[in-house]
């Protein structure tokens, strides 16, 4: 079997730098609704875009599993996901 730390990564340094610059954008849209895939980098990218959005206590941030990307396991939800969250 596959590991988890094979196919569900942690978000890349080159991805967190691509966050980081692109915050300043995802700041002036008006969301009411963020759907997140459940893959560890994908959450690390919705919490690094969204820490420091203005109505980040107004956006419904749902993860929807069925928008992960395409493998076969018994679990698309990463190991230590809960903790990642907090």
């Amino acid at each position: 079997m596959l590991h988890p730390k094979y196919y569900d990564t942690p978000l890349h340094s080159v991805g967190v730098k691509m966050c980081l610059a692109n915050r300043s954008q995802i700041n002036k849209v008006d969301f009411e609704l963020v759907l997140v895939s459940p893959m560890r980098r994908t959450l690390q990218t919705c919490i690094l875009l969204f820490s420091e959005h203005p109505r980040r206590d107004k956006i419904k941030f749902l993860i929807f599993p069925l928008i992960s990307e395409a493998f076969v396991a018994t679990s698309c939800i990463g190991y230590n996901t809960n903790a990642e969250l907090r």
